[in-house]
């Protein structure tokens, strides 16, 4: 099957003449295309000086928009943290026209999108930017299936860092994954701040368990899961407390993490919840 620069030539052809128009130094990654894959590395001229950036092309362009990565930059906003990828159009696919090209976005968005990042007055930015919030735990890699629901209207005290949860588990049933909810927060004393309600409690309370939770003044950007899990278990002042517990044929370590993001408004700081478990299975002896 033909990778789409061969199939549209043209198109290619388009797309390299817009670069070399705007001024814009680009390479190709030869190797990448070997492999079929169109990627481009970019120098555009911004503030004065040269940009390196890295656009990757995917199999289904024109029909579905291309990934421009700011490798060397930091940005508070429009950037996956992880990745580096810039975000120059809203979340929805209908955003993207096939008619747009990447040189368009260098030339047209980029300035903007860098203003806007580093800008905190709403006023300034409210015209500019699509109003919704970005919450960083979307930039985490998640286990399938896996979930542990939290009350999003709880309010710990700003002044407690850290303390013990509860956590209760479903009925199994035909699960093969465990599904949980945190049914109570305490403080660094085991003193309760919050509990679910009662209707929760009683449909996750076939399995409870203890662990711990901390309080992370920023988001953690670290998303290799042990690197996390390390982190983690260096911030809280009393991880010796954080004792194994068995779950089926599973020992699990988890612990919670309370940080500041954007939950449900644009520019607004709420909080949210991580989870980070270490998983280790436990040895079943089959017998004749």
């Amino acid at each position: 099957m033909d990778v789409w620069f061969e199939k549209w030539p043209d198109r290619l052809a388009h797309e390299l003449e817009q670069l070399a128009a705007a001024n814009i130094r680009f390479k190709k990654d030869e190797r990448a295309a070997r492999a079929g894959i169109l990627r481009l590395d970019l120098w555009p001229i911004f503030n004065g000086q040269e940009t390196h950036l890295v656009a990757t092309f995917p199999d289904s362009y024109p029909f579905f928009r291309f990934e421009v990565e700011a490798r060397d930059e930091n940005l508070p906003y429009h950037q996956n943290p992880q990745s580096k990828a810039l975000c120059f159009l809203p979340r929805e696919s209908g955003a993207w026209r096939t008619t747009d090209t990447l040189a368009a976005f260098i030339q047209n968005r980029l300035p903007t999108l860098v203003k806007t990042a580093k800008q905190t007055d709403l006023q300034v930015i409210g015209a500019e930017e699509q109003h919704q919030a970005e919450p960083f735990e979307e930039y985490y890699p998640m286990s399938v299936g896996i979930s542990i629901l939290v009350d999003s209207s709880w309010k710990i005290d700003p002044t407690i860092d850290s303390g013990a949860l509860r956590i209760g588990y479903a009925v199994p049933d035909h699960w093969k994954v465990p599904q949980a909810a945190v049914l109570e927060v305490c403080d660094t004393y085991g003193t309760p701040i919050t509990q679910c309600e009662p209707e929760l409690h009683r449909l996750y309370s076939h399995h409870i368990v203890k662990c711990r939770w901390i309080r992370a003044r920023e988001p953690i950007a670290l998303f290799d899961p042990t690197a996390f899990f390390n982190k983690v278990q260096k911030l809280d002042p009393r991880p010796q407390g954080n004792r194994q517990h068995l779950y089926e044929n599973t020992k699990l370590q988890i612990w919670g993490v309370l940080f500041p993001e954007e939950t449900n408004s644009w520019r607004v700081k709420g909080e949210g919840w991580i989870f980070i478990a270490r998983v280790q299975r436990v040895r079943v002896p089959l017998y004749p």
